[in-house]
């Protein structure tokens, strides 16, 4: 894949990752500041989530960062907490998000 193709399939990607966490029950936090290219702020049962992207040995993997308070968003203090392969399939990314969001538990052979 030339490095614009996939650099655009990543953007979709992260916004797929948007679009569930809204479809999931996140609202979008109006925040002062976002540190991470302007992302949005997720907050989900009064604790904030934020995705971002890490790449290493040629695979992008997409993460979502957690943060229990907002003055804690608002200083960058947030910890990553379900990185996933950007290659998953939707379903799998969806199962993803609910485990992150303890929507579903974690199978028992995860």
């Amino acid at each position: 894949m030339y490095d614009s193709k996939k650099t655009e399939w990543i953007k979709n990607r992260i916004l797929f990752v948007e679009k569930t966490l809204l479809s999931l029950g996140c609202s979008i936090v109006n925040m002062p500041i976002s540190y991470k290219e302007n992302r949005p702020i997720f907050e989900y049962n009064h604790e904030y989530y934020r995705i971002d992207r890490i790449s290493f040995s040629g695979r992008t993997f997409i993460i979502l960062e957690w943060a229990e308070t907002i003055e804690k968003v608002i200083h960058n203090i947030m910890e990553d907490i379900d990185p996933f392969p950007c290659d998953l399939s939707n379903e799998e990314v969806i199962k993803e998000i609910k485990y992150a969001l303890q929507i579903e538990s974690y199978p028992s052979d995860y």
